[in-house]
């Protein structure tokens, strides 16, 4: 099983906004080398006796940083690392993130989270390995529940 990650801007940024992609926000791609984990959350209030209205969408990503090398892949985990350390005050904190989880050519699922913000972020580093390791938790924003969409099941084109 392996996964991709595409983290882009999200509709909801402001023109003219400090490194929105209309002027050099980029485009975050990690793939099946970078990520290691992926859990998808739905929390709810636990003391209702019925379905609540107050949820939150959050989904858990667990992956390498690696070391810079020629083919410039650790660029990608800094990006992350950047966007994790934006406050809530600009709006290019809110991303569009899609999480794809793909077996044997197929697209078992694919999330769309197109607000998404960083709730928690950490980096560990060891000595041993050479590489190290990130934990990224994203929240969808609340008032945009209903934007997020949930594929899956399609067989993925084959590369050229």
């Amino acid at each position: 099983m392996g996964f991709r990650i595409t983290i882009k801007q999200s509709s909801d940024t402001k023109n003219g906004d400090k490194n929105d992609s209309r002027n050099g926000i980029p485009e975050i791609t990690l793939g099946k080398e970078d990520i290691t984990v992926v859990r998808t959350m739905l929390d709810s209030e636990d003391d209702n006796n019925a379905k609540g209205n107050h949820i939150n969408i959050m989904a858990y990503i667990e992956g390498k940083i690696l070391a810079p090398s020629n083919n410039k892949k650790h660029i990608q985990t800094k990006q992350v690392s950047n966007w994790a350390y934006l406050d809530g005050t600009v709006s290019i904190a809110y991303r569009h993130v899609i999480i794809e989880v793909i077996a044997n050519g197929t697209v078992v699922r694919k999330y769309e989270l197109p607000n998404a913000y960083v709730v928690d972020y950490s980096e560990d580093f060891s000595d041993s390995s050479g590489n190290g390791k990130f934990a990224l938790t994203i929240r969808q924003k609340k008032d945009k529940i209903k934007d997020i969409h949930i594929k899956g099941n399609y067989t993925l084109p084959v590369e050229q």
